[in-house]
């Protein structure tokens, strides 16, 4: 069973379950946007796989939540992802090519 479905917002996802941080990173994405577009806008537009992206966000989940808390709401203790950047600052993502 999928936790993370595509029209989840970034933000949300990160902010829920934050060791999906690192497949964000992977993928060159690191929420400059604030995180607010859906997972299968972000796939569209950096021309990945929709589908090995959730995968691999899926993969990573170590605390499993219903599908209904991810949406929009911070469920974990300690700072919101907005505050806690995903790279240092000045690195940009790339889109893929």
């Amino acid at each position: 069973m999928r936790l993370i479905t595509a029209d989840m917002k970034a933000g949300d996802v990160v902010q829920v379950w934050p060791e999906t941080r690192e497949v964000f990173a992977r993928y060159g994405l690191n929420l400059d946007c604030g995180g607010v577009h859906e997972l299968e806008y972000v796939a569209q537009k950096h021309k990945f796989s929709l589908e090995k992206f959730l995968e691999e966000l899926n993969a990573e989940i170590t605390t499993p939540l219903p599908p209904e808390t991810a949406q929009g709401h911070a469920t974990r203790p300690g700072m919101p992802w907005r505050v806690r950047p995903l790279s240092p600052p000045g690195w940009h993502s790339t889109p893929r090519r």
